[in-house]
């Protein structure tokens, strides 16, 4: 997702009980911007996107990926938790 669409991005994997996201682009490729944070990047960070909030739960780098554990949650429900695997290699 691009900044002005966070809030979509979020509300589609809560609506849809996603429960792994991978990201397969890195943030920066030859000097260019290829993606955004659209995550919360401190552990015990929660951040809100829209109805829905997105908190850090646990991160685990490794070589050529970033393994994090989120809750999300719209409020209404009990959160879910949500693996995002971000390769980097």
């Amino acid at each position: 997702p691009i900044p002005t669409t966070f809030c979509d991005f979020w509300r589609m994997v809560w609506e849809q009980d996603t429960v792994v996201v991978v990201m397969l682009t890195k943030l920066t490729e030859r000097k260019q911007v290829r993606a955004a944070v659209y995550w919360p990047q401190r552990v015990g960070e929660t951040m809100q996107y829209g109805c829905i909030s997105v908190q850090l739960l646990h991160e685990v780098p490794m070589d050529a990926i970033e393994c994090r554990v989120f809750a999300i949650s719209d409020g209404t429900a009990p959160p879910r938790r949500l693996a995002h695997l971000h390769y980097t290699g």
